[in-house]
Formats: structure tokens, sequence, C-alpha cells
């Protein structure tokens, strides 16, 4: 009985010894760092459809300002109203060229607006420029030269140009423009299509709109009934009344959806 109590004493004693051996305060566990969510990417915006331009809608008789035009009308001087009878060739504003100069398609054109010619255009205001061949040399030059003489006036001028399609072309035929060319208005009238001639009409009303002119002295409405009279040839779309009509009018309506005044 003593042997046991021995046993058991020793035993307390040696479970005291091990809880005073590790009595000293447990460290306070470090709190574990709060961990912040890793930021979320921002998403990629989608990219944006470009918006449609709106095509600038044809005046109609509804939505034109007539009252507007009339108060302009009092506004204009005599001599205002009867200049806007004339087109006229740029160069007809250089004082120093001859009639004969002015005419010929050969001789050296004027192809920039200098201040003695604007002073003319102020004095004498014409109703609208048209541009030839020996006008124009590049889009650059002929665009920068149509933003000069709209701004020397105070009434807007008719820009106007032949550009028929095929060889009379002032723009299509020349090496320095990039725009679409068309063979003759006698080959878009041999397909009989009407929608055909008012594509040419289109795409032809088209640059010559961004380039800043306004009217276009086509199309030609000739009927090719005189093989003799070489100066209308393939330029007409037919030797058939109806036919040359039809095909006439749908280039005209071609020319007017790009806001250009067909002639």
């Amino acid at each position: 009985m003593k042997k046991l109590i021995s046993i058991i004493l020793c035993a307390a004693l040696a479970l005291a010894a091990l809880t005073a051996c590790g009595s000293t305060a447990a460290p306070t566990p470090t709190a574990e760092p709060v961990q912040t969510a890793e930021p979320t990417p921002e998403a990629t915006p989608e990219p944006t459809a470009e918006p449609t331009p709106t095509p600038t809608p044809e005046p109609t008789p509804e939505s034109v300002n007539y009252d507007e035009l009339e108060l302009t009308l009092q506004q204009m001087t005599l001599e205002e109203k009867v200049g806007q009878l004339f087109i006229i060739r740029p160069d007809a504003l250089d004082l120093t060229q001859t009639p004969e100069q002015i005419k010929d398609p050969y001789a050296e054109g004027v192809t920039e607006l200098s201040s003695a010619m604007a002073d003319v255009l102020y004095k004498y205001p014409v109703g609208g420029i048209a541009l030839f061949g020996k006008n124009i040399s590049t889009p650059q030059q002929m665009s920068g030269f149509i933003d000069a003489l709209q701004n020397a006036g105070g009434i807007p001028l008719f820009m106007a140009v032949d550009e028929e399609g095929g060889r009379v072309a002032r723009i299509a035929n020349s090496s320095a423009f990039d725009v679409a060319k068309y063979s003759s208005a006698a080959d878009v009238g041999a397909s009989g299509d009407t929608t055909a001639a008012e594509d040419m009409g289109e795409t032809i009303g088209a640059y010559l709109r961004e380039y800043g002119f306004n009217m276009d002295f086509a199309p030609v409405a000739d009927v090719y009934s005189n093989p003799d009279n070489t100066v209308i040839g393939d330029r007409a779309f037919s030797s058939d009344a109806g036919t040359a009509a039809q095909m006439a009018k749908a280039m005209a309506d071609g020319l007017k959806q790009q806001q250009i005044i067909p002639t």
C-alpha cells in the first residue's frame, strides 16, 4: 500500500513539474493578415459601333424657309440680283487676262484666289464659278480654291463643273484624282437599266460634294440622233428619245441625292 501511494505521489509530482514548465503564457497567435480581395481588373469596354452618319436631308418644299429666302432677296441690291444670273470662269476674275486667254482651254488657268481676284469678286458679285480642267491640279488645290472663292463674297456661290462621266469629266479624267471613272453615258444607257444611271449620278455627286461643288453641268439630255454630230456622240445615253430621257432623269436623281444640283 505504501508502495502504491509512493507511485501516485511521484506521478503527481511529475505532473506538477510538467505543468510548471508549461506555465509560461503561450504566445498569442499572430493574427493572420486579412487578405484583401485582389482588385477586379477593369472590364475592357466593348468598342462602340461608329455612329452612322446621318445624311443631310434633301430640302423639300416643306423644309425650305421661304420667309428667310424672301428676306435675303429683299436685302440684296439690284446689282447683286443681276449678278446671280451669271456663272463665270475663275479666270475672268483675273483682269490681266484677255477674253481669248480666258476661253482657251490650253492656256494657263488660275488655280488659286489672289487678293486682286477676291476684290473683283467682291466688287462684282456673281452667282457662281465654273472650274475647268486648267483650273484643277490636285484635290488639295481644288478644295482650297473652292473654299477661298466661297469665303470671298457675301452670297454663297454656285460652284459648278462639267463632270458628266466619260470623256467630259474634269476630275475623273485627271490622273491626280482617285475617283470612279465611267467609259461613257452611252455604255450606261445601253444597259437599259435606269438604276445604273442613278448610281452613276450618285457616285459622281458624292465626290463632287466632298470637294466642295454644289452643281454639275450634267447629265447630258441630248438624243444621239445625228451620227455627224460628234460633239455629242457617246456623251448621250441613247439614240432613242425615251431611253435618253429616262436615263438622264435617273442620273439627275442620283446627283440630287448627294445635294448636287443637276442641269
